[in-house]
């Protein structure tokens, strides 16, 4: 039996982000959820996704990446830090047509702490964090984190 997907909170930041900035990162660690989220986006805009953990398609991308930053929006790229070049790319376009919801990219943090080129962007770029699940979420169980922090721990017994 398959279990249904997690309705992840994250995705309307993401909608009402993309609404006030031309460019959205998705950062944050390894096997967080950034893909899935990005995926699940790109289904709602009826767009596609480059993966650039592809190395064919990294190799396509490095070729042009003005090309690779054009196309419907939001253009949905997957480990955008493996061409540090699209974001110079993502800045040429926006110099010919700013306009906000244009691209969503995903990067991991632990490869890439402040993007490069994000100076190029300053002002029109949102970085979103993407963290882990909470294991209670996945049980369906409400936790209160700060009343878990400050609760004593059960003693050992006698």
């Amino acid at each position: 039996m398959l279990t249904p997907p997690i309705d992840r909170r994250i995705l309307s930041v993401v909608e009402d982000r993309l609404a006030e900035a031309p460019v959205v990162v998705l950062q944050g660690a390894r096997s967080v959820g950034k893909t899935t989220v990005l995926a699940e986006l790109a289904r709602r805009h009826d767009v596609e996704i480059t993966d650039l953990d592809d190395v064919v398609v990294r190799a396509r991308v490095q070729a042009s990446p003005s090309d690779a930053v054009r196309g419907p929006a939001p253009v949905c790229i997957d480990e955008h830090q493996h061409v540090p070049e699209l974001l110079q790319a993502i800045k040429a376009e926006l110099n010919q047509r700013h306009e906000n919801g244009r691209w969503l990219l995903t990067g991991s943090a632990s490869l890439l702490p402040m993007p490069r080129g994000t100076n190029a962007l300053a002002g029109r770029i949102q970085l979103l964090d993407v963290m882990p699940i909470p294991q209670g979420r996945l049980a369906a169980v409400h936790e209160d984190p700060p009343h878990l922090a400050l609760r004593r721990p059960p003693r050992p017994p006698a």
